[in-house]
């Protein structure tokens, strides 16, 4: 429908949106986030009209009700559905339309037989190995990813909490069905864009020995740099610059990029660095004011790269400068034209230039 009482009443903001409207009365209708193909509105179907938590049998029923599912899924233990801590159903409820919550007896019953459960675990988080980024051996599945939650299943906040930041274990394998969700999940996310067919082994260590050491302070994510190329221009990452990194903030209204800065070879320190504040690196965005800024920070590389390439002889003296008058043409040039266009813009005469012109020449 496109009744405006009915889109200001339930909150609709564009189309197509797709609501569900839960038979519990005082539970506020919640909008479909899955992926938006014909398997992912049934598996969104399937997740609504099913109990908040269910129960499973042991690891195979549950990594057979992961089958398709867009992100990962939540297992507490507990004798039955039933019996699952108030903490786990509230939280199920939140997050339900994207996530399964499953009971089973223990988590070593839920989770693959290579996992060790930490002792006193209670809840866990698994991404299946088909959510995951495959590394240098681009032909086989990832291993599952797993994280633990280890404090009282009493401490409702606490369950609450835990849950939303680690919707996204291990290294996430992005694409369009998670990109969004990934970089608006509340979280600081790490992201590199890598060309999947030519991932070396070093670079596949740097990227999980980050993530396994940073992941309480960031999301970790790999995308396609070549499939994605065009849309990461508008971020400043180039095709022929991969691997890149990129981190954003503030679900994505913020991102921060720097090709001397942040390198893959050594991500782990740069990360730290960055979350520590010892690095400091230029917050972009997308208002005009963040992109002059960028600008002028490449201006000012340029120029110190330019100063540096001087300093080896009079010949590369005399090319630098030629090229730094070069550059100081192109931006007067662009300045003038700038100043031209908004003289245009706001003046009182409604006329254009060229209808004066010709108005002059008529008169003559």
């Amino acid at each position: 429908t496109n009744d405006k009482t009915l889109c200001t009443r339930f909150d609709v903001k564009g189309y197509p949106t797709i609501k569900f409207f839960p038979h519990k009365e005082g539970l506020e209708p919640s909008n479909f986030r899955s992926t938006r193909s014909e398997e992912g509105f049934l598996k969104y179907t399937d997740r609504m009209t099913k109990p908040p938590v269910r129960d499973f049998e042991d690891a195979a029923a549950l990594n057979q009700a992961m089958q398709g599912e867009t992100f990962s899924a939540f297992v507490v233990a507990a004798v039955s559905a039933g019996a699952a801590p108030a903490s786990f159903v509230a939280a199920a409820e939140r997050w339900r339309d994207r996530h399964i919550f499953g009971a089973l007896p223990s988590l070593t019953a839920a989770l693959p037989s290579s996992v060790v459960v930490p002792a006193g675990a209670s809840l866990a988080v698994l991404s299946s190995g088909a959510q995951q980024w495959r590394g240098a051996d681009n032909f086989s599945e990832a291993a599952p990813a797993v994280l633990f939650y280890e404090g009282s299943l009493d401490d409702k906040e606490a369950v609450a909490d835990w849950v939303k930041r680690h919707r996204f274990p291990g290294v996430w394998s992005l694409g369009e069905s998670t990109f969004y969700e990934f970089t608006h999940a509340g979280r600081t996310a790490a992201l590199v864009t890598l060309d999947p067919s030519n991932v070396s082994e070093a670079e596949e260590l740097a990227m999980r020995g980050a993530a396994e050491k940073l992941h309480e302070h960031y999301l970790f994510g790999v995308l396609d740099g070549v499939s994605w190329a065009e849309e990461l221009t508008d971020f400043n990452l180039r095709r022929q610059e991969i691997p890149r990194v990129l981190i954003t903030v503030d679900d994505f209204e913020g991102w921060h990029e720097d090709i001397e800065e942040l390198r893959m070879e050594s991500l782990e320190g740069d990360l730290e660095a960055f979350r520590s504040g010892s690095k400091q690196l230029l917050k972009q965005g997308r208002s005009v004011v963040k992109r002059m800024q960028y600008y002028q920070r490449e201006a000012q590389r340029m120029a110190e790269r330019l100063y540096r390439y001087a300093q080896r002889g009079p010949r590369e003296a005399a090319l630098a400068a030629a090229a730094m008058a070069a550059g100081m043409a192109a931006v007067m040039t662009a300045g003038w034209c700038a100043v031209a266009c908004c003289r245009v813009l706001l003046s009182e005469d409604g006329a254009e230039p060229w209808d004066r012109q010709q108005a002059h020449t008529k008169k003559d």
